[in-house]
């Protein structure tokens, strides 16, 4: 908005005024013009900066500018950057130049590119990293070998399925690892050393020449030209090539897909004129159109005697066997009999879903209910349905709410990955990723999907209010029966999606309006809202289990760190044990935006909600998560020995910044500090002369110019992760902010 215009009869020469008026209102609209600008520029800190690209950029250079409206948004460490590639990468490391900087686009562990994996006219999203040269990570285009021991767990899953789904029941194929087993819809041949079916090789396979074994003669030789003499990406990566129907799918090193059904390079392969619409588990054309003459074309037509082959999975169990799919000679249902899904059941047929993206296998049952495979990302892809005119990701029957209120973070953009076909409001619109309840469904999304587990829908519900205090969230008051008046919409709209809504977890971010508030006072108040919180949540979703209230331990601001409020929600795990609070972490050891008195930079939000969702997984298996937390202190002449709770050994990061300090009357100076197992030393300059406190990460003020909250600390336990989030980031178990009285 443009800054006000004051028009003030001022003018005349006394002492300290202009000499006429003008020039003294065009001083002031000047200052108050400066004030705005730095107003605007401060609100929009953390913003993602989407420089926009200058033409004639080549494959492995490009130009580009910053627009004039995010002239505010530095190219610092941690700022995300969305920029468009404008020609397919020839080679690694190809560079991008944002204004006059330059910085090499880097995987997301920070390996080089592979050429023809930065697509022209693609859009990146990516991480700017502190490198010498500067680098911009790549988020947004994670490849198989980003996530590391992927390509391993793969071939171990496969085999397992193999050995779970098939039994041995016929002879060996000696010398080569083949067997003729009997599948869960038929006999198979199986290729052992990898749990693979028949027809299906890896580039290993096709150079120790077993395949020849597998296929029926006369196609071994076209396989093996195919692969080993036309250039094809198999002599670098895997190779599925399917020659009982003359289809031939490619995946590079990826784990990618090349262009699904091959394009011909020389006549006489039936495949390639197959354009395919129906595709099995394993890769297999088993409905499509002959693009020669426009016939139908159905694996039925060409094979006989192999039952699995007419069979498309729709869905599976955890082993891989089929449970419910179909019958490609007749369109039935498989096993026979079997219900196409849905509330009432019934037959299915094959249809268009209208959907934006690639669309496999869709099909529709009596309830109208649509179903469908799509890739989401390279070498990824997720079961789809479609319910009411909308799209959503095929989960299971139980969805999970994220409720959030308060002020804090919780209003605060944390996540990159939006998981949009799995994280919606009550509306079902999918959700934005601008509060810690968002932020966190997401986290916990991103977790599961790289574990391989299983993911349900997430509804995060979050009531944003400023300088929280009591009043706000009590019960009655406006925004928390608002709170759940949204849950109970989030209830219903799950419902009408086939979902049973339950709430996992509820953040709290209280007392940030009142920091003057007396440790056992902010105590009791937490412990009060998050009660009441669990019981209406149950009453309006009907769960059995209450859900657990998370409270991240907060450190007051950037100069001052001395409210007791921090005291209080280090300790509400220990104070409340039976409400089942969750701290995942305290928040002072992280940074904070660059002018701010309070608000972490969007690299820290992203770690924190990377621990929240691992506290989460830890607690979920009957494991514990704390973070150290300092109990009692004892002294002895003039060393103060600290005993701490925690999970493993404790350790200190940074000796320079320890985080203890002393209070009392003329505390004596702090010389030195060891920690063993649980216990901290700390040896003073002289033994005190009267009472005093210790304080960890506690009670500090005044800046301290490097970015970060006025209370410091360096003690964590033995535990840490690399941040998946943020690349070249370690995760720890930090101590909680603490003060005990020394005896």
């Amino acid at each position: 908005m443009p800054a006000p215009i004051f028009n003030l009869p001022i003018a005349g020469a006394a002492p300290n005024q202009y000499a006429n008026e003008d020039s003294f209102e065009a001083a002031l609209n000047a200052v108050l013009q400066a004030l705005l600008t730095m107003i605007e520029n401060s609100s929009n800190r953390g913003d993602t900066l989407v420089p926009v690209l200058v033409a004639g950029g080549t494959a492995q250079a490009a130009s580009f500018t910053i627009d004039p409206t995010q002239s505010h948004v530095t190219t610092s460490v941690g700022t995300p950057v969305r920029l468009q590639w404008p020609v397919t990468n020839t080679g690694p490391d190809p560079v991008a130049t944002i204004g006059t900087e330059g910085f090499v686009l880097k995987r997301a562990n920070g390996s080089s590119f592979a050429a023809g994996e930065v697509v022209g006219g693609n859009r990146y999203l990516g991480l700017i990293q502190n490198t010498t040269p500067r680098e911009i990570r790549i988020i947004g285009a994670l490849g198989l070998d980003d996530i590391f021991g992927l390509r391993d767990l793969i071939l171990l899953v496969a085999q397992n399925m193999a050995d779970s789904v098939l039994s041995s029941t016929e002879q060996s194929w000696p010398g080569d690892g083949i067997v003729l087993a009997e599948g869960s819809n038929g006999k198979a041949l199986v290729t052992r050393s990898n749990g693979q079916t028949r027809g299906t090789f890896t580039a290993d396979d096709v150079f120790a020449g077993v395949y020849s074994e597998l296929l029926r003669a006369g196609e071994g030789d076209q396989i093996r030209d195919r692969v080993l003499n036309d250039g094809w990406p198999g002599d670098e990566g895997e190779v599925l090539a399917l020659g009982l129907n003359g289809v031939a799918l490619a995946y590079d090193r990826l784990g990618r897909l090349l262009g699904g059904i091959v394009t011909p390079r020389s006549s006489g392969w039936p495949g390639d004129w197959i354009s395919e619409e129906v595709v099995d588990a394993r890769g297999v054309v088993v409905f499509g159109h002959d693009v020669r003459d426009g016939s139908d074309y159905s694996l039925a037509l060409d094979v006989s005697g192999w039952p699995g082959d007419w069979i498309i999975g729709l869905e599976f169990d955890r082993s891989g066997r089929i449970l419910r799919g179909i019958d490609m000679r007749d369109q039935s249902s498989y096993p026979a009999g079997q219900s196409g899904g849905g509330t009432g059941g019934g037959s299915v047929e094959f249809v268009d879903p209208g959907f934006s993206g690639d669309a496999f296998g869709a099909v529709i049952d009596s309830d109208g209910v649509v179903k469908f495979t799509t890739i989401v990302a390279p070498g990824r892809s997720l079961g789809m349905e479609k319910r009411g005119g909308r799209f959503f990701a095929d989960t299971q029957k139980l969805a999970i709410a994220v409720l959030a209120i308060g002020g804090g973070d919780t209003g605060a953009a944390s996540s990159i990955e939006d998981h949009r076909w799995h994280v919606f409001d009550e509306e079902l619109e999918p959700q934005d990723t601008q509060t810690s309840a968002s932020g966190l469904a997401s986290a916990i999304l991103t977790r599961q999907r790289d574990a391989f587990e299983a993911r349900a829908l997430m509804f995060p519900i979050a009531e944003v209010i400023g300088s929280t205090v009591e009043t706000d969230v009590l019960a009655g008051a406006p925004r928390r029966v608002q709170l759940m008046a949204r849950l109970q919409a989030a209830v219903d709209a799950a419902a009408s999606w086939g979902k049973d809504l339950l709430v996992g977890w509820i953040k709290l971010d209280l007392l940030d309006g009142a920091p003057g508030t007396l440790q056992a006072t902010a105590r009791e108040h937490y412990g009060l809202v998050a009660n009441g919180l669990r019981l209406e949540a149950v009453e309006v979703t009907r769960q059995a289990a209450l859900p657990r209230p998370m409270v991240n331990q907060g450190f007051g601001t950037r100069t001052d760190g001395t409210s007791e409020v921090i005291l209080a929600e280090g300790r509400l795990d220990w104070d409340f044990f039976s409400l089942g609070f969750i701290v995942p972490t305290p928040l002072y050891p992280f940074e904070l935006i660059a002018g701010s008195p309070a608000s972490l930079t969007p690299a820290a939000l992203l770690m924190v909600r990377e621990i929240e969702a691992l506290a989460i997984a830890e607690l979920a298996l009957a494991r514990e998560w704390f973070c150290p937390s300092l109990e009692e202190a004892t002294l002895s002449d003039s060393t103060i020995t600290a005993r701490f709770a925690t999970l493993s050994p404790l350790v200190i990061r940074d000796p320079a910044n320890h985080g203890f300090t002393l209070t009392g009357s003329s505390p004596p100076a702090i010389t030195g500090v060891t920690v063993s197992g649980g216990y901290a030393t700390i040896t003073l300059a002289a033994a005190p002369a009267g009472a005093v406190t210790l304080n960890y990460a506690f009670g500090r003020s005044g800046d301290p110019g490097d970015g970060k909250p006025a209370n410091r600390g360096s003690i964590t336990d033995s535990w840490s992760q690399p941040s998946a989030a943020v690349p070249g980031q370690t995760l720890y178990r930090f101590a909680r902010s603490g003060r005990v009285t020394v005896n």
